[in-house]
């Protein structure tokens, strides 16, 4: 009797159970040898293969201890391989030339680079655009900065076309590894697998088909990780006993089969590959991956640390090194060492009562901070100083200003300025901008928590920066526009919050005074505040901050290759709905920066737009990135390749140093993750995978029984222990819910929809008008018990309390909110307070 034993722990340092189906992290599977058991029976055929299957346990093999059986050689005599592009197609997958993807078929060995691996992408591999009327040259996208990368993704998609395994039948037919099934990924049986090659164990994953094109000859089969890969680490993909939807099994592309069934041919470049595909059916056996069952095999490598923070880190380095009085170079100690950034203020605003009875006081100004783009640091902006580094460590190319807002609370309601109030920076939403720190909710948490708010753009993705995006829509190729403007915006975070607690910073300044020439400033901690946006970029900006060590991420995620097509906002940059769709202050800056586009030919037709619409735009215009990227076949593909860029300034890139293993030269952090359950921005999935990449536990009762995706109807989540009492130290999820459909919301009765569906298993938006109600995105930040959990956590010894119970779940709870009082239940919001 064989007994293989699984283990997976997800997260850094401290990793707990797995979840329900996982005692004690531990999983036994048991295979009879022959001779000491049964056959399964009873449960469909395993399909596919060359044994039959069974239903309880599969039919034991002949030899269980040799999956990796190799036929003997014989001459391949099937239909001609087209291996005509092979020095930079890949012929395994004869749909798209890039697929499978990732793939170290892309890879060249490089033993300066810390994986051993480069990046090798042809430029006429890449996707093309295909830009219509708009005066732009048909082109590939520039794989330069990809080819700087000792890897993919660590969040990576992956992705191959399987011929008939592409409508939803079909893919119950197989029982697939789902995201309403993630505890299948270790079933014994599954036929989606994703092998650790170090280790030899499965990593979790789920896989869907795309559910975004109409024709089944465009639709792919994906699989994201339900964790994030680890950094540097190999992954061998396996798929095997594929049926259609029917049930008849799938053949693998000839090119495959000759490998698998060990069929020689005269074809070098196949030839040449054997080797490495023998080596992976090894690891694969080792697995107990049986061979002869294969469909598609192949393997790919992960970004080092370095190949994803390398750059971030440089500029930080070398920017808090250059601070007057000799700088700081240790950033890991929570010391602040050398001298403030130089800023100048505008004259404070101090509100009258009637203008802000929550607010004393705004001051704004300006900060100066190296600049490492070129040409510049303007909005319109550049990507990195690469020109004395091959591998993308940008230089330093002057400095440049950016500006910033605080707001000081009142001590009392209509009262005098509060004094002795915690810092925190902000981050604001989609394309916004800092003076978002105006905003309600964020007065609210201002005051209520005696907290001092500072913003400012996150440069590079703000609304200062859309001339960039419109551009980036047409081009892929200019991506690294947004993604190194992003790292510059990061810099600019952590200038601000040096300034905010230095002892000559803003303290010394009057305008962070009293009446009395007091500061109003607690100096001894900084923190961190942001939601959206300000929830998915916030995760990179805790990771790299020396000055903070506890964040709040508000309606978070991570990994925009899953985000984009989940969520309602990326409609209108897919399709190009400027106009009425997006409007407001999008369309007003697309038509304000039309000039600065850094593309003339396009330039030109924007300006022509806006001048035709009198300042606006139509609604539908070409200017979306599906108008100019129109093969539905290779989108997929194209996100992921963007995202092999994005993880440099988004928190996928960041997550596995996020908390208790920090990057070099950085101390360790701790986050509280504030979801929306069915956010129709965000979308929940991700914030559940950045919750088991970085270590966090989660908050239960989590959601009421059967409201959440996962189909045993448990409110346990997947993969993330719960918190197990508090107050609880260490990163957390919370979730926060404002009701299912058909809620009616007592106090607001203008509302309609008031309550929120599940979100759609698949990888598209829940969108109002297809049944799934109100979008909660806001909700978090707009309940005053929520705003009190994030209180207690950003303070010097800050932890993780329960706000949600029975004492608080009332439209106004008593205030101070009373933690740990009365029996725990979910987090609701939205004047939900749960089923009758």
């Amino acid at each position: 009797r064989l007994v293989v034993i699984a283990r997976y722990t997800p997260g850094p340092a401290a990793r707990a159970d797995t979840g329900r189906d996982k005692a004690k992290g531990v999983r036994a599977l048991t295979i009879d040898a022959p001779g000491c058991g049964a056959p399964g029976g009873g449960g469909s055929p395993g399909g596919g293969g060359t044994a039959p299957g069974g239903g309880g346990t599969t039919t034991p093999p002949t030899d269980p201890e040799n999956f990796n059986v190799i036929p003997p050689a014989s001459p391949y005599t099937g239909a001609p391989i087209n291996a005509a592009n092979a020095d930079r197609c890949d012929f395994l997958d004869a749909a798209v030339c890039l697929q499978p993807w990732p793939n170290d078929y892309f890879t060249v060995e490089d033993t300066s680079a810390d994986t051993g691996r480069r990046i090798n992408l042809n430029l006429l591999s890449m996707p093309r655009n295909a830009p219509v009327g708009l005066g732009i040259p048909l082109k590939p996208i520039d794989p330069t900065d990809h080819n700087r990368a000792d890897g993919f993704s660590p969040g990576n998609l992956i992705v191959t076309k399987v011929p008939g395994l592409e409508t939803q039948p079909a893919f119950e037919q197989n029982g697939l590894v789902s995201i309403d099934h993630p505890e299948r990924y270790d079933d014994p049986d599954q036929k989606v697998v994703v092998i650790n090659a170090d280790t030899g164990e499965r990593h979790p994953v789920w896989a869907e088909i795309d559910s975004n094109p109409p024709d089944p000859a465009d639709v792919n089969l994906i699989i994201r990780p339900l964790e994030n890969f680890d950094e540097g680490g190999r992954y061998v993909v396996a798929l095997r006993n594929l049926v259609d939807e029917g049930g008849d099994p799938l053949q693998p592309a000839d090119a495959f089969r000759a490998y698998r069934d060990n069929l020689t041919t005269s074809i070098a470049p196949l030839e040449d590959r054997r080797p490495h595909m023998e080596e992976l059916f090894e690891i694969l056996g080792d697995s107990q991956i049986r061979r002869s069952e294969l469909y598609l095999a192949w393997d790919f490598t992960v970004a080092s640390e370095q190949s994803l923070a390398g750059r971030m880190l440089k500029i930080r380095d070398e920017a808090f090194a250059g601070l007057p009085g000799g700088g700081d170079t240790n950033l890991a100690d929570g010391l602040v060492q050398g001298g403030p950034p130089q800023y100048t203020l505008d004259a404070p605003t101090d509100f009258t009562v009637a203008e802000d009875s929550r607010i004393a006081r705004e001051v704004t100004g300006t900060m100066t901070v190296p600049c490492f783009l070129v040409p510049s640091c303007a909005p319109a902006g550049g990507s990195f100083n690469n020109a004395t580094s091959p591998d993308g460590v940008p230089a330093q190319n002057g400095t440049t200003t950016f500006t910033f807002t605080c707001r000081i609370p009142r001590a009392t309601l209509n009262g005098p300025i509060a004094t002795g109030v915690r810092p925190s920076l902000y981050g604001h939403g989609l394309l916004g901008s800092g003076t978002e720190v105006r905003g309600g909710n964020i007065s609210a948490m201002a005051f209520e928590q005696q907290m001092m708010m500072c913003a400012t753009d996150w440069y590079g993705f703000a609304t200062q920066n859309i001339a960039n995006i419109v551009a980036i829509l047409q081009d892929l190729s200019l991506f690294p526009l947004l993604v190194d403007g992003s790292q510059q915006g990061f810099l600019h975070f952590l200038f601000l919050g040096r300034a905010m607690i230095h002892d000559e910073g803003f303290t010394a300044d009057a305008a962070f005074q009293d009446g009395g020439g007091d500061s109003v400033i607690d100096t001894s901690a900084l923190y961190y505040d942001g939601n959206s946006q300000g929830g998915i970029l916030g995760g990179s900006l805790v990771a790299v901050a020396p000055d903070l060590q506890r964040g709040v991420l508000g309606v978070p995620g991570m990994n925009y290759s899953t985000l984009l097509r989940r969520s309602v906002d990326f409609e209108p940059y897919a399709e190009g709905q400027f106009g009425d769709t997006v409007g407001g202050e999008i369309e007003d800056a697309i038509c304000d920066q039309a000039a600065d586009i850094p593309q003339a030919a396009l330039s030109a037709f924007v300006v022509g737009l806006c001048v035709a619409g009198v300042g606006t735009l139509p609604n539908d215009t070409p200017l979306g990135l599906y108008d100019n990227y129109p093969d539905e076949l290779e989108r997929p593909l194209i996100l992921s390749l963007i995202q092999m860029l994005w993880d440099r300034g988004e928190a996928n890139g960041y997550a596995h140093h996020m908390t208790s293993d920090p990057l070099p030269n950085t101390p360790p952090h701790e986050v509280l993750l504030h979801a929306a359950f069915g956010d129709h921005q965000v979308a929940n999935v991700t914030a559940e995978v950045e919750a088991r990449t970085i270590g966090a536990s989660i908050y239960q009762p989590a959601l009421d029984p059967g409201r959440h995706w996962e189909a045993d109807g448990s409110t346990e989540i997947f993969g993330i222990p719960a918190i197990g009492s508090f107050p609880f130290n260490g990163s957390a999820l919370v979730y926060w819910d404002g009701g299912p459909l058909g809620y009616d919301d007592p106090v607001d009765a203008d509302m309609d929809p008031d309550g929120t569906a599940t979100p759609p298993n698949g990888n598209v938006p829940p969108r109002p008008e297809d049944g799934y109600g109100a979008d909660p995105h806001s909700y978090p930040r707009d309940d005053v018990k929520a705003r009190a959990q994030k209180g207690a956590f950003l303070s010097p010894a800050g932890t993780v309390r329960n706000p949600c119970t029975t004492t608080n779940n009332v439209i106004a709870p008593p205030m101070p909110i009373a933690f740990e009082t009365g029996a725990p239940i979910p987090c609701y919001a939205n004047n939900w307070f749960g089923p009758p």
